[in-house]
């Protein structure tokens, strides 16, 4: 594969992750989703084509910087998703213990 089609490819992924961060600000998260699909898939496609590559120097120039946009829109997703998992996790695990405490009190009153 030549380094245009790497470059391609590196687009696409750019392209792909900053959607992802639009759906990510928007709350968007059936979309944000289905884009992180795309993206991985991307992803494989980009590893199995980016092997032994010899880039041309501006090739390599695009290719880094492709890759700082990525990794920048990457980490501003990981911001806006990590506490809300976060606050996500903390639900699950009150419901739960919400439903223990249920479950022992319920068992406690009929022995």
């Amino acid at each position: 594969m030549n380094g245009h089609k790497i470059i391609n490819l590196y687009s696409k992924v750019a392209e792909i992750t900053h959607e992802m961060l639009m759906a990510a600000r928007l709350e968007e998260w059936d979309k944000l989703v289905d884009l992180e699909f795309r993206c991985a898939e991307q992803v494989r496609t980009l590893q199995d084509s980016d092997e032994n590559e010899v880039l041309s120097p501006w090739a390599r120039e695009q290719k880094v910087n492709l890759i700082k946009k990525i990794l920048s829109d990457d980490r501003e997703i990981r911001d806006i998703v990590q506490p809300r998992l976060a606050r996500l996790s903390a639900m699950i695990s009150n419901a739960g213990n919400q439903r223990k405490l249920n479950h022992a009190y319920n068992t406690g009153n009929m022995g």
